[in-house]
């Protein structure tokens, strides 16, 4: 269930404090100062550390890393105890803790850590006298600020998706719990209407963009090579070997792939377009028709230049 229902109209603000408040406050007008949400994140932690009782403090947020994978990616962390050892602070169980939140899109709920991690994590927690968890799942849209002439750049992703993950040493009041939720989407309300979120959901495109960009790059110094087949070794014309293959694109690639050209070279060759040639390859070395090589000859793992999907 989305958290921002739960807390529509501000239903838990008598539940906090006028120091909780204060607190609150001054991070909804640092917003419009900080230049990146991490900044306002590790604020938020800070706070839930000083004002709430919460002795670790996590923001996750959800990071897509291609069209078939996203991860929760840790944004920032605050701990009452400057000596909590790293190994209680960084886990891999923390890490599905957090996916659990953003999957299951869980609001406002609390765990004796006995229910939530392994045995061996939670003797680890027990060991720094925390027994207790709070999880809060919370999106909100990416909306940019008008430009001086009115525009909205509408490719940005439309939200961004954040776990809350934070741990007690006892069993949090119900009072305790409202104002941590009320705190929580305050947070996530000023990032919205300060444009932080949509400068971070901005900034991961660009990484996106960066990541698929070097992709193509080293795809681009790489040698197809016709991939040898038994089946096809009764075609003695070079382009007869083409005609099987369905895809048009694919074809007229196949067709110029001598073993000797780069995929650059071959694009030109066969006047493709990058996008043409990322979409031809992935056709050709699904059926096994070429295979990719480094200069020297040595064959490469192509599969991580393509799970993605085609853009």
């Amino acid at each position: 269930m989305d958290g921002i229902d739960n807390f529509a109209g501000n239903p838990f603000r008598s539940a906090v404090s006028r120091q909780q408040q204060c607190a609150i406050d001054q991070l909804v007008q640092s917003t419009v100062k900080v230049h990146h949400i991490d900044e306002m994140f590790l604020q938020l932690t800070r706070i839930l550390v000083q004002r709430f009782g919460t002795w670790i403090a996590q923001v996750w947020a959800d990071r897509t890393i291609d069209t078939n994978q996203r991860i929760a990616e840790l944004r920032a962390l605050a701990t009452r105890d400057i000596l909590l050892p790293q190994h209680v602070l960084e886990n891999h169980q923390l890490v599905t803790m957090a996916e659990r939140i953003l999957h299951e899109r869980r609001s406002l709920f609390y765990l004796p850590v006995d229910h939530a991690f392994s045995p061996h994590y939670v003797a680890l927690l027990k060991r720094q006298g925390l027994y207790y968890c709070v999880g809060h799942f919370s999106q909100k849209r990416a909306v940019r600020l008008p430009e001086e002439n009115g525009t909205v750049d509408r490719k940005v992703p439309a939200a961004l998706a954040v776990a809350f993950l934070l741990f007690f040493q006892h069993l949090p009041p119900q009072r305790l719990l409202a104002a941590i939720g009320f705190t929580l989407e305050q947070a996530m309300e000023a990032a919205q209407n300060s444009g932080l979120l949509y400068k971070a959901q901005a900034s991961a495109m660009i990484s996106a963009n960066l990541s698929r960009q070097d992709a193509f790059s080293q795809l681009a110094k790489l040698i197809p090579g016709r991939a040898e087949n038994a089946h096809l070794m009764r075609f003695t014309n070079p382009l007869a070997a083409s005609v099987d293959i369905q895809d048009k694109l694919a074809r007229r690639l196949y067709a110029v792939v001598d073993g000797r050209r780069s995929v650059e070279e071959l694009s030109a060759l066969a006047s493709l377009t990058w996008s043409e040639m990322y979409h031809a390859l992935r056709i050709l070395l699904a059926l096994e028709r070429v295979r990719l090589y480094k200069s020297d000859g040595q064959v490469v793992d192509c599969s991580p230049l393509f799970n993605d999907k085609e853009g």
